[in-house]
């Protein structure tokens, strides 16, 4: 199979990701639920990752790097905190829409017809009790790139918190949440981050604490009828994920050793050489802006009035290529692009895809355009 569907999770994944994964089982006790050295093993393991995570990303303190099952979970932690009236933006995936739409208090600033967002028009938007922006770091539809330094600086001279969704660029560009002023930030472990399918974290800076919406076990402090008030136990009720943390530390330990320029400057540019090979096939119509050369590794597109739904079929099935078709989890940017009865066909790249795969999916999209007659 040719696998173009990184944006949704990664395929490929280091040696070092599996053999993680297979020792943390043989050889994991519960993390902090005990004091033998399979308890021990694991939790140091899992105090390991928390330190990786936040040189990474460059948050207040290890401690405020708390595990989650995915971004979906950090962000419904850290957007269910939030009093008041709350900025979001059309670009956004359901994960940020959902918990803002139980909110019932927000304003949602729109996209162009590319998916760009215009931050001079923040201020519109501002009322007494706006309290946050919420926002993605790059869309998953378009591959749009959203400027945070811009955007933490409004927030820090209107006293806002910035949440902010990094599920598509954590582990392909670089997030300092110090310089940008990200009171919290959601990430996947099993995207660019190259570790496996269940886990994540919420990092947070200092001016921002959120509150439980879990409470249960943490191995310490039984008799208490309430969550420990320390971070990161108050967040992480429960037996932590360790067989997949240690899955999540051996890539982000693959990452460093690879770095986040080269693994991004791959992948960038087998993204522009599928561009460039289609931008000018009739009948392909190609959504967002790529004169940004600061972009994800994402293009979106459709065969004239063809279903996507339609297309990625065919590319399956005829030719063993794996896309996502459909609305992306991202609904309002979709009626900004005005795709959002025929969705759109995404393929997403990883800088372990190769040209002449490329190649091959270029020769497919004409071909499928050939046949259909469309």
């Amino acid at each position: 199979m040719l696998y173009f569907d990184n944006a949704a999770t990664a395929h490929w994944r280091p040696e070092s990701v599996y053999n993680a994964v297979h020792h943390a089982m043989k050889n994991f006790g519960n993390p902090s639920r005990a004091a033998h050295k399979n308890s021990l093993t694991a939790d140091r393991t899992i105090s390991n990752c928390r330190l990786a995570l936040h040189h990474m990303f460059q948050n207040t303190s290890p401690e405020k790097v708390i595990f989650t099952n995915n971004a979906t979970t950090a962000l419904n932690i850290a957007i269910q905190t939030l009093e008041g009236h709350i900025i979001t933006t059309e670009a956004e995936h359901n994960s940020v829409l959902r918990p803002i739409y139980k909110k019932n208090n927000y304003s949602i600033l729109p996209c162009d017809h590319n998916g760009a967002l215009n931050f001079d028009m923040l201020s519109s938007y501002l009322k007494a009790d706006t309290c946050a922006i919420v926002m993605s770091h790059a869309s998953n539809v378009t591959g749009t790139v959203y400027n945070l330094k811009e955007v933490g600086l409004f927030c820090k001279k209107n006293n806002l918190k910035l949440i902010v969704d990094g599920a598509q660029t954590a582990g392909l560009l670089p997030i300092n949440m110090k310089e940008n002023h990200i009171a919290a930030l959601c990430i996947t472990g099993h995207k660019s981050l190259l570790g496996p399918q269940g886990t994540g974290a919420l990092l947070l800076n200092d001016d921002f604490s959120p509150f439980p919406i879990v409470v249960g076990g943490s191995g310490s402090h039984s008799f208490q009828k309430e969550m420990p008030a320390f971070y990161p136990t108050c967040l992480e009720a429960g037996t932590q994920n360790a067989h997949g943390i240690a899955g999540l530390l051996a890539g982000i330990e693959y990452i460093e050793i690879n770095t986040l320029d080269k693994l991004y400057t791959k992948a960038l540019e087998l993204t522009y050489y599928f561009y460039n090979n289609i931008v000018d096939i009739e009948g392909i119509t190609i959504y967002g802006d790529f004169s940004h050369k600061k972009r994800m590794p994402i293009v979106s597109l459709n065969l004239n009035s063809l279903d996507a739904s339609e297309i990625t079929f065919l590319l399956d099935k005829d030719y063993h290529i794996a896309t996502r078709a459909g609305i992306h989890c991202a609904p309002l940017i979709h009626h900004a692009l005005q795709t959002a009865e025929q969705g759109s066909v995404r393929f997403s790249f990883s800088h372990q895809n190769t040209f002449a795969e490329i190649d091959l999916a270029v020769h497919a999209l004409k071909e499928i355009l050939s046949s259909k007659n469309i």
